[in-house]
């Protein structure tokens, strides 16, 4: 699966090449690489020596590479991202041409850097001894890595190109300026999202729980969605009583946001999204769903069910939503994320209820 990882960054950054290495102190290294790639070993000696063409204000540096010294013809320029995953490790995007080298460019690089850096971290630290890591873990986690980066990068990468034809005859695009802004707000999120369930995995996450009332959780949750989604609707049932838990009030909020955001982005069209909260005798039960937009030409999606399912095929999960997962059943919350049968999603979840805090009225 590393193999797609790196297959998909050149696809994204439209390099000619892409190539993986990561040192691991314990066993062989971490290597992959593209399509029309070489042995990353090969490049190393050569990567040292070359002169460096970006001013080194970032980590990421661009090199120049000699065509009669290039490990494989036809590269000119490599943009080297440092990797800090426990060791030392590089990836390696080649050009022919011209290679992306503003400080914005080489800015993302960084970012990219630190976001494989923490994905890689786990794998890395599963492997070191035996010679098999544990490979549906591994498989899982870079496969969801590949998967979540393609969505704000791609953008990202026609956005920069964009601003830069349009720079070049001295106009500004204010408009996919601020797209721009909002993607990398996502792949920032991204990252945050990681670290957050590393952390909460291994028993590191600070959490502040304090009673808090879910309805505002997903009134505010809703807002933060509609300011991301501006063409999607919320519809919020969410009760007269107040429904007291006891959460992280800002890590509930975001947890609640990445559901929103999930349903949405499975569902497609415009159909609004709805939630719905309901007290029971322990705890209160919500649900979040909406319907998929079928057009009558298309013909209808079959998911493999089994007898007895209510909900069907499970859809891939992001990082948002596998920390949401992590967070509802550490605050003793449930969550269940599941397909239906027209290709929608829907969430389920509950959260046990808690005594009222100090000066509020109990709910009859």
């Amino acid at each position: 699966m590393l193999q797609t990882l790196v297959t998909t960054l050149r696809q994204i950054f439209q390099a000619e090449i892409a190539i993986l290495h990561v040192d691991v102190d314990s066993g062989p290294p971490f290597e992959a690489v593209s399509p029309r790639g070489t042995d990353p070993r090969i490049w190393a000696d050569l990567l040292e020596a070359a002169p460096t063409s970006a001013p080194r204000t970032t980590g990421t540096r661009v090199v120049e590479v000699h065509s009669d010294r290039a490990a494989t013809p036809g590269i000119e320029h490599m943009v080297v991202v440092p990797v800090q995953a426990e060791t030392r490790g590089t990836l390696c995007l080649g050009y022919g041409k011209k290679a992306p080298s503003s400080t914005d460019d080489l800015v993302m690089f960084d970012l990219l850097g630190d976001y494989l850096a923490l994905v890689l971290r786990p794998t890395i630290a599963q492997s070191p001894s035996s010679e098999v890591p544990n490979g549906s873990s591994t498989d899982d986690l870079v496969s969801q890595a590949a998967h979540d980066l393609r969505t704000p990068l791609t953008p990202i990468s026609m956005l920069l190109q964009t601003l830069e034809r349009k720079a070049a005859i001295g106009t500004v695009d204010l408009e996919s300026i601020g797209r721009a802004r909002r993607q990398v707000q996502r792949l920032t999120d991204m990252v945050a999202d990681l670290i957050d369930l590393a952390r909460l995995r291994e028993g590191r996450l600070v959490l502040e729980p304090v009673v808090v009332d879910l309805r505002e959780a997903f009134a505010r949750a809703a807002r933060t969605f509609r300011e991301r989604e501006r063409r999607r609707t919320v519809e919020l049932v969410l009760g007269d009583e107040p429904l007291w838990i006891i959460a992280d009030t800002d890590r509930t909020e975001h947890a609640i946001t990445s559901l929103l955001d999930h349903v949405a982005r499975l569902s497609q069209g415009d159909a609004p999204v709805r939630a719905n909260l309901e007290r029971r005798t322990a705890d209160v039960s919500l649900a979040i769903h909406s319907e998929r937009t079928v057009s009558k030409a298309s013909p209808a999606l079959e998911l493999s069910t089994s007898s007895t399912a209510t909900l069907h095929h499970t859809p891939p999960l992001g990082l948002g939503v596998r920390l949401a997962d992590a967070l509802f059943t550490h605050l003793g919350g449930t969550l269940r994320i599941a397909g239906s049968r027209d290709g929608s999603v829907r969430v389920e979840g509950t959260f046990p209820l808690a005594p009222p805090p100090s000066g509020e009225r109990s709910a009859s």
